[in-house]
């Protein structure tokens, strides 16, 4: 798991600087006057390195989850962190090009990356408790 989350991590920030460029080059909205387009983009483009860097900080920090309720939290978290990726990328493509203010793909990916760092934090204190003589 911890190589999973260290190449996804790794990924995701090379599609964030190739990103970059294709913005740079290929999005005309970026350097137009539709504010709210411009907005999106950028905004989604940076949830990308945010993402890249958390599954990179999850794959370098990661250990084996516990047999008890808090392994099941941590796989449970892991998930959401590790399914956040695909669903960022997807939304930086698809969410801004329509041009409304439901971005629901980003939502979508921030409740996971919420939600998953939340239950990793929950998994990390109780197996800290359990490690306290």
């Amino acid at each position: 798991m911890q190589k999973i989350f260290i190449l996804s991590g790794v990924t995701l920030l090379l599609v964030f600087i190739l990103g970059g460029q294709y913005m740079r080059d290929f999005v005309p909205t970026l350097t137009g006057q539709d504010a709210f387009a411009r907005m999106a983009w950028r905004a989604n483009h940076i949830y990308l390195m945010f993402a890249g860097l958390l599954h990179l900080f999850v794959g370098l920090y990661w250990s084996a989850p516990d047999s008890g309720w808090s392994g099941w939290v941590k796989r449970v978290a892991s998930l959401l962190v590790f399914i956040a990726g695909p669903l960022l990328v997807y939304a930086w493509l698809n969410d801004p090009s329509h041009g409304g203010y439901e971005r629901i793909w980003t939502a979508f990916g921030l409740f996971a990356v919420f939600g998953g760092g939340l239950l990793l934090a929950v998994a990390r204190v109780k197996e800290l408790k359990d490690a306290r003589p």
